[in-house]
Order: structure tokens, then sequence, then C-alpha cells
């Protein structure tokens, strides 16, 4: 499953606090996480939700914790090892 922005948003970030900007932007990438924004367990179990027939890993994450940028990217980055080795 591959997951793109909207054509009219590519390219484009809103930051809360700072506006509208532009950063670099692929014109898509594999979907390997979901991410529910909210208070995570401390050890949850696994969790997949089907995607147009493929299983792909959900977590939920605390948005406002400080570490919360840097669990998305570890999250993200196990599960596209994952991915890789299924």
């Amino acid at each position: 499953v591959w997951a793109s922005a909207l054509p009219q948003a590519g390219g484009r970030l809103e930051v809360r606090g700072v506006g509208i900007v532009r950063l670099p932007a692929l014109d898509g990438a594999p979907l390997v996480l979901l991410a529910d924004l909210a208070a995570p367990e401390r050890l949850p179990e696994p969790c997949f939700e089907p995607v147009l027939g493929s299983p792909v890993r959900r977590i939920r994450l605390a948005p406002f914790e400080i570490s919360a940028a840097i669990k998305l990217r570890l999250a993200a980055h196990m599960a596209s090892e994952d991915k890789g080795a299924a």
C-alpha cells in the first residue's frame, strides 16, 4: 500500500505556531505505520489494521510528549524492517 499527499498540499507542511512551510517531498511512500494520537499503554501488544487488504502496524502515541517525534520515527523504522522481513 502506497500513500501520498494531496497534490495541492505537496511540499507544504503546517507547523503549529510557525505557519505553512515548504519542505522537500516525495511523490509517495509505502504505508508502514498508522499512529493514533492518544495515550499509549506502557507495553502494548502488537496491533495491525487492514488497509486495502494489507496489514499495517498501528500504534498509540501521546502527541505532546517531548519524545513523540523520535518514538514515531523509531516505530516507523521498526515497522518498515518488519515489512522487509515478511
